[in-house]
């Protein structure tokens, strides 16, 4: 009877080792499978970051050249009323200098400042 008792608490202690060895190998090959998973979206999590990273590097270059180009239309539109005014002042003048060289008419074209 003791033989018996002790071959079944033998066996049970075996069953009991066997179960705690099949379910630390679950865990594991679970933790595994975990980790595996875990680092495959952290590379997309990374590439998605760095392709994100690239577009806002992108778009601020874009936003910086949009500026500038405002910015020089802005002063080109200040400027732009002397230089209108210049430009007429300069054809006004020219249409004022009608010139006679040698008593004959000469076009704003063939007027040279040599001409006088």
């Amino acid at each position: 009877m003791k033989e018996q008792r002790l071959a079944e608490v033998k066996k049970h202690e075996r069953k009991k080792e066997e179960f705690l060895y099949n379910l630390k190998r679950e865990q594991q090959l679970l933790k595994d499978e975990f980790e595996d998973e875990k680092a495959g979206l952290e590379k997309e999590i990374q590439l998605k970051r760095e392709q994100m990273e690239k577009e806002l590097a992108e778009r601020e270059r874009a936003v910086r050249e949009n500026e500038r180009e405002l910015n020089e239309l802005r002063k080109n539109a200040v400027a732009f009323p002397k230089e209108l005014d210049a430009a007429v002042a300069r054809a006004g003048m020219m249409c004022n200098q009608i010139i006679f060289c040698d008593n004959d008419l000469v076009s704003a074209e063939e007027f040279s400042p040599t001409c006088r």
